[in-house]
């Protein structure tokens, strides 16, 4: 049984004559017939317009902004962003339960600060060929030592 020809009306298969205008155009997978297909300028689902900021951007320019705060006599200007924190480190301070506890929270959930990361050192062999057998020794031990450790944090 033989599968009917996806081939467009306008193909050599009927017995009308192809029109000068068009060529014939061989409907398919990846080749949608031409009247269905997206005009220029009208992308297909939309999505978001062009310059368009999204939530978190808009946030973000917000506190940004710097602002002029009174303490006493003196004129302190800062970002908004700084100056939430500073309201909260004061509001703790004066005995808010509330912002206590968000203080304490902020401190730990910040990540402490890393040691300077070291370069991973690989002995080669013209280095271990320089070493001592005592010290080679001395070496193997420390490394193992380190393995057995580390097995037992895991």
């Amino acid at each position: 049984m033989t599968k009917p020809s996806r081939l467009s009306p306008n193909s050599d298969s009927d017995d009308t004559p192809p029109s000068d205008a068009a060529p014939a155009y061989a409907v398919g997978y990846g080749r949608p017939p031409a009247h269905t297909r997206f005009k220029p300028g009208h992308a297909g689902r939309g999505g978001r317009p062009k310059g368009q900021r999204n939530s978190r951007t808009v946030i973000e320019g917000f506190l940004k902004e710097r602002v002029t705060l009174v303490e006493g006599k003196r004129q302190r200007t800062m970002s908004k962003h700084d100056a939430m924190y500073l309201r909260i480190v004061n509001a703790a301070v004066s005995g808010d339960h509330k912002a206590q506890s968000k203080i304490i929270a902020l401190t730990m959930g910040a990540e402490p600060s890393e040691p300077a990361k070291q370069e991973r050192f690989t002995l080669t062999e013209e280095v271990l060929e320089r070493l001592s057998p005592g010290t080679l020794t001395e070496l193997t031990r420390v490394v193992t030592e380190l393995d057995a450790e580390k097995k037992k944090l895991h």
